[in-house]
């Protein structure tokens, strides 16, 4: 499904707290600014600071509207 060409606002990129045995390398979407209506791939690279056994990665979107203040969740 494709939208009506128009684009949101450039993604940003944050990270929540954690055990920091971590380091974010980079955090990409394309496209960059999102279009209206058409999907967005997300990609984050990390790099380990320790040996660790990964058991689940949580991602979490959320999505804040022009003139709001407090975003809502859109993925997690």
């Amino acid at each position: 499904m494709h939208g009506d060409g128009s684009s949101a606002s450039e993604v940003k990129w944050g990270e929540c707290p954690s055990q920091k045995i971590y380091d974010i390398a980079t955090g990409t979407n394309t496209p960059n600014p999102p279009v209206v209506g058409d999907n967005v791939a997300l990609n984050l690279d990390v790099i380990l600071n320790a040996a660790a056994e990964i058991k689940g990665i949580m991602v979490n979107v959320q999505f804040t509207a022009v003139g709001a203040t407090t975003p809502i969740n859109l993925y997690s």
